[in-house]
């Protein structure tokens, strides 16, 4: 009976394996002549970043990192926002950023464990620590800093996917959240939010 099971088994692998090999295959950003060329002009874009240490969300000093294009136009009222979601980092805006940064400040965050930030262990942050109420408090002590060095009456637009959009909708769910960020929330006018999770859903 079991010779016959690992027969079996042995089968469907071999045939898995042969559907693998031929099956399609994505083709990369470079062979789509669309998404080529939108590639390069998001090359071009010039971003800088900055690490700035989370002080004042968590007990140890890790470090958050922010891409932003350089303030070209002083003439700019308006910064969009990017929160990436799972397993993904800021790199998921970069078709955007291009086209927005002639005419807003851009900035993408990668948040903490993901991209160019720091990377630490869970069992480190502890329960919670890469849940969105704490990844909502780090973008917003952080921007809170980069806020500092933009014209007083730059309004925000925060922009989210997934996970980033779960927590940037817990900025406001979260009543301590919204009433120690305050400040920064009420330069928020609009969000944008694409595969948002129900986050009262139990």
């Amino acid at each position: 009976m079991a010779v016959v099971c690992w027969s079996r088994a042995a089968l469907i692998f071999l045939f898995l394996l042969a559907g693998c090999q031929s099956a399609p295959t994505l083709q990369t950003e470079d062979r789509i002549a669309d998404f080529s060329a939108i590639k390069s002009k998001a090359a071009s874009v010039e971003m800088t970043t900055t690490r700035i240490a989370l002080l004042g969300t968590r007990d140890h000093p890790y470090e958050i990192a922010i891409h932003e294009n350089p303030a070209k136009d002083a003439r700019h009222d308006r910064a969009i926002v990017f929160v990436h979601g799972v397993f993904s980092d800021s790199r998921m805006w970069r078709y955007l950023c291009w086209d927005l940064e002639s005419d807003y400040n851009v900035m993408a965050f990668d948040l903490l464990g993901c991209g160019a930030s720091d990377r630490p262990d869970p069992d480190d942050v502890g329960p919670g620590g890469y849940g969105p109420t704490v990844l909502g408090r780090d973008c917003l002590y952080a921007l809170r800093q980069r806020l500092a060095t933009l014209p007083k009456n730059t309004h925000l637009t925060f922009v989210g996917h997934s996970l980033g959009a779960m927590t940037i909708l817990n900025m406001w769910a979260d009543e301590s959240t919204r009433a120690e960020f305050a400040d920064v929330l009420d330069r928020v006018d609009s969000i944008v939010l694409l595969s948002a999770p129900d986050i009262t859903s139990n």
